[in-house]
């Protein structure tokens, strides 16, 4: 699975996200955003519609083979506990967000890709 993240915000007049309800991947289901710019697609969304307890660790170590150690990681803890792991390149951009709540049993796993924007043209 070549990994994929984000769509969000910012869409142009007449432009819209192009979305997956529901893909299988790595033993998980996936609400997938597509986002298109300018210089086409630039990012994409996958959202783990019923995460397991194993599903963001799952995602962490097949993204560690395919890219390395991730760049950084920081701790989330507001309602939620959680953690952000980025990967960073200068191709790309991968963010894996992990939230739960034990004690409502409420878990999302989201994980986000952007590509690098071009330098501008002159």
């Amino acid at each position: 699975m070549q990994v994929p993240g984000s769509v969000r915000g910012d869409h142009r007049a007449g432009q819209r996200p192009v979305a997956i309800p529901a893909y299988e991947a790595d033993g998980a289901t996936f609400r997938v955003l597509f986002g298109f710019g300018a210089d086409g697609l630039g990012r994409i969304q996958l959202t783990a519609l019923k995460p397991s307890s194993a599903t963001c660790e799952d995602l962490e170590k097949r993204l560690t083979q395919e890219h390395a150690k991730p760049s950084s990681r920081n701790a989330i803890e507001t309602s939620l506990r959680g953690e952000e792991i980025l990967w960073t390149t200068p191709r790309e951009t991968i963010t894996l967000s992990c939230l739960e709540k034990p004690s409502l049993g409420f878990r999302t796993v989201t994980l986000d890709y952007t590509a690098a924007t071009a330098a501008p043209k002159n």
